[in-house]
């Protein structure tokens, strides 16, 4: 290695190897069935284009639809990484992870949706999902929205959702309880780079509130370095071994049911060589704590929703289809 190239190592994030892929492979070998689902699919709906399944263990969201791409032959351009290009002192993620370890969710969870058909500990053989992709028209329409609010996409989308689909699964509250993945690439390099490099921080959103407020919701999570508090909480957890890692997962699992309503994925904005009618959906990992996965890609300015449910929450496709045609009926301007 020359001069040049050894400063330009030294100069950049310090690798991170790849650990959380363990907490999938421990999460599969329960039952669970932690894989995603890429579709490119066109306007209008029909058979896809091409799907792959990709297993949560190898990549998180936005790794696994680079793979996707790469799979398909398809030339793209990737969302622009994190601006902050170095992690938070020592002092404030020592600060962030205890208040993850800390955390309760603001109101307590009561699921009113239940799938009988499903008990627990039962191998995850079906999710039923539902996805759609909007035409770049009704796409700029849905951001316009979201600005004329002073809302970010994000905050627009998770609050229709949980204005919509949260009353058909749990008991009235104050406030709901979302993971919200946040992509750490930037200031963490993780080897290899399609591996596991996302956070999902706990967001208290209220209910019966304003977009804005969702979007407040998301940005006092972010300033307190939630997502920095998770990354530090399950990579220690995975410097332990399979065997401690396991053992707290089977603790967690025997007594927490749905901890929070589910998971709301941004995988961000892409752009890539595909024809104008082409679009890109994902579909989540919805887990027994997270029962439904919810996950938004824009490919080429078309916003491509999906929703996808936990055996524990419904086994009905069309519950699920519902619950798609309320969410995009209300963020329809």
């Amino acid at each position: 290695m020359n001069a040049a190239a050894a400063t330009t190592v030294a100069a950049g994030p310090r690798p991170t190897p790849h650990r959380m892929g363990m907490l999938f492979e421990i999460l599969d070998e329960m039952g669970e069935d932690p894989t995603f689902t890429f579709e490119l699919t066109r306007l209008g709906g029909g058979a896809p284009i091409a799907a792959v399944d990709i297993k949560h263990a190898e990549s998180d969201g936005y790794g696994g639809l680079t793979r996707f791409l790469r799979q398909q032959g398809i030339s793209f351009e990737a969302p622009a990484q994190r601006t902050a290009t170095a992690p938070p002192s020592l002092l404030s993620r020592m600060s962030s992870l205890y208040r993850v370890v800390r955390h309760r969710p603001a109101s307590s969870l009561v699921l009113r949706a239940s799938g009988a058909a499903w008990t627990a500990g039962a191998r995850v053989t079906a999710r039923p999902h539902a996805g759609r992709l909007l035409s770049a028209e009704a796409s700029a329409r849905v951001f316009a929205s979201a600005r004329a609010v002073g809302a970010s996409v994000s905050s627009y989308l998770l609050h229709a959702l949980t204005e919509t689909v949260v009353p058909a699964i749990a008991e009235p509250s104050a406030s709901v309880t979302w993971g919200v993945p946040v992509n750490m690439r930037g200031p963490v390099r993780v080897v290899p780079d399609e591996a596991n490099c996302s956070s999902i921080m706990p967001v208290d959103v209220p209910r019966g509130g304003s977009a804005f407020a969702v979007h407040q919701a998301l940005a006092a999570a972010l300033a307190a370095d939630l997502h920095w508090g998770k990354w530090d909480q399950l990579n220690t957890a995975a410097r332990f071994g399979r065997r401690a890692l396991k053992n707290k997962i089977s603790r967690y699992y025997r007594t927490a049911g749905a901890a929070r309503i589910g998971v709301f994925s941004n995988v961000g904005v892409w752009k890539g060589d595909t024809a104008p009618d082409v679009g890109v959906i994902g579909f989540g990992v919805p887990m027994l704590p997270d029962p439904i996965f919810a996950t938004m890609v824009t490919w080429n300015g078309k916003l491509g929703l999906s929703l996808r449910a936990h055996p524990s929450l419904t086994a009905d496709p069309a519950v699920v289809a519902r619950w798609m045609d309320a969410w995009l009926d209300r963020i329809a301007p």
